[in-house]
């Protein structure tokens, strides 16, 4: 819906998320522990629990922000109580950008993109640039307040990662808006290399399926063809 001088989204999802676990995969230490004597017993499990998710996002030609949290109801899979439960956290995720405009054909959009679940804070930031309204290029970094045991510092600011992006805008819709577009992004880990790969790479291909109502352009009247009537 059309809000101020921007667009104003509301979503909602409502699904199931499913969970399993195959104890004969399992490597324990103490195999008499009552915990692994029940699970061996029961093999595989599985559950499958309802998940719902809200948010929010307002966009103007200039800037954008987007509000959203998943898993609000907190799934919860305890296996019968045969295993350790796993509960899925809601977390909250803000964004938000600035278009900056510089000459006719180059915008510069900062952005930044915070994750929380209220324990732990993770937040993305960085800027895109964009040549002609087709080809993009970004670099951002992502940094994360870790939660650590106490004999460690407690909760310390570390460094994640750094992520280099670039793109192509291959076709536009008849709201003017980019359907198809093409990336590709690099990621390089800067800490915690002991649980996780150095770099990755991911490909991204968008394409957003128009409309089936044709927007009606407005009539524009001109004295050229005009005749009055006596």
């Amino acid at each position: 819906m059309t809000v101020g001088k921007g667009v104003l989204g509301i979503g909602a999802r409502a699904g199931f998320l499913s969970q399993s676990t195959n104890t004969g995969e399992y490597r324990v230490v103490d195999t008499d522990d009552p915990v692994y004597r029940d699970l061996t017993v029961k093999s595989k499990q599985s559950q499958t629990k309802p998940d719902i998710s809200l948010g929010l996002f307002y966009k103007t030609p200039r800037y954008y922000v987007g509000l959203s949290a998943d898993h609000l109801n907190t799934p919860s899979y305890d296996f019968k109580n045969a295993i350790p439960g796993s509960k899925l956290k809601s977390h909250v995720y803000l964004t938000g950008g600035y278009s900056f405009k510089y000459g006719t054909i180059i915008d510069i959009t900062p952005t930044v993109l915070i994750q929380t679940d209220i324990n732990q804070l993770t937040y993305l930031f960085g800027p895109t640039i964009t040549y002609n309204e087709k080809f993009w290029v970004g670099l951002n970094a992502r940094q994360s307040f870790a939660k650590k045991d106490i004999s460690k510092g407690g909760k310390t600011l570390s460094n994640d990662d750094i992520i280099i992006y670039l793109g192509i805008n291959l076709l536009k819709n008849k709201q003017n808006n980019n359907a198809l577009r093409i990336g590709y992004s690099f990621d390089l880990v800067t800490s915690g290399l002991a649980a996780k790969k150095r770099t990755s790479h991911e490909l991204m291909l968008s394409y957003i399926i128009p409309s089936p109502w044709d927007v009606l352009k407005p009539k524009v009247r001109t004295p050229r063809y005009r005749h009055d009537e006596n």
